[in-house]
Order: C-alpha cells, then structure tokens, then sequence
C-alpha cells in the first residue's frame, strides 16, 4: 500500500452505486442454515486512493465500475457444543478506464469456523480466513497475493452479559506484494 501523506482533493465526486441482488435462505433449524446472495453493481465516479508524487496519495475518480458475485453461506450445528459454519465469496469487478479489478476486491474470499463448547458457555472457535490475490491500485500492476489467516479465539462468561476472551491472531500471515509484468 502507498505510505506518505494523504492529501485531499476538491475535484472529487461523489461516488453513486446502482446495485440489485436476490438471495435466497434455507432455515430449517437449529441444525442447518444454507443462504445465498446474488449481485451486481454499476459504480459512478469510483474513488480509488492514487500515488501523486512518492511522498503522497490523494482520493480519485476513477469513472465507471463494475461488479458481479455472490455470497454463500453455510452452517451446521449437530450439537449444541459443536458448530461448523462457512461463508464464500466470488467476485468479477472492473474499472472501465483501466480494465483492471476493483482495487483491494479479491476474486474469492472465505471463512471456515469451528466452534468446541456450548455458546452461553466457555468456547474454543478455530478461523481459517482466506482470500484470493488483489490489486492495490486501479490499473491492476501491484498485486498482493492469496492470503490464508487462522485465528484461535477462546471465551468465557464472567456475569450475564459480560465475556472475557484472548485469541491468537493471523498465525500463518505472510506480508508481502509483487508486481505483474
């Protein structure tokens, strides 16, 4: 990402989204909930933080944009102490001028949980996060790469309404960025 000072720019524009989406959900209980969420979106006047010189990035219009996905959703509880609950996210996005992607939109994203031990009671919940590589600016030429993250999160119930948890976070985080040719 571009370090240095963040200027402001009195030629911005409002930025205006056109979206529409569908879902649809499948509840049947306590043991199964599935759910899904169609979409897709015109973005007028995008504003993307872009690099003025090497000491300052400043907000943008980048013109017109677009995006197109869908959101799922799945999670099992067979028994109150054990739950399992994942979530998976497409996306195409592109901005006109550039052809590039939506900067910092990954083209898949995930999470998978698993939770040990009852919910109004202590609990251990393992997070695997992942997400596909992004672009960090608008003409897609600094990509970051893939990521997967796992969080460990451990809670306790002190009074009714009050928790104490610690959790260990980003434990296999690798930072680092490369550029297309």
């Amino acid at each position: 990402a571009p370090t240095g000072l963040v200027v402001g720019n009195p030629g911005l524009r409002p930025e205006r989204t056109h979206d529409i989406e569908a879902a649809i959900a499948f509840l049947p209980g306590r043991l199964l909930a599935v759910r899904a969420v169609a979409f897709a979106g015109l973005i007028d006047d995008a504003i993307a933080y872009t690099n003025r010189n090497a000491y300052q990035i400043a907000p943008d219009n980048t013109g017109t944009a677009g995006r197109l996905g869908i959101d799922t959703f799945v999670s099992v509880e067979p028994a109150r102490w054990f739950a399992l609950a994942a979530t998976l996210g497409l996306l195409s996005s592109r901005v006109d001028a550039t052809g590039a992607p939506l900067p910092l939109a990954p083209p898949w994203s995930s999470r998978v949980a698993v939770r040990a031990g009852y919910a109004s009671a202590f609990t251990v919940e393992g997070v695997l996060r992942a997400r596909g590589p992004v672009s960090s600016n608008i003409c897609g030429t600094l990509v970051a790469p893939a990521i997967s993250l796992v969080d460990v999160v451990a809670r306790a119930p002190l009074a009714p309404g009050l928790w104490l948890s610690g959790a260990v976070h980003n434990a296999l985080d690798a930072h680092r960025a490369s550029r297309n040719a």
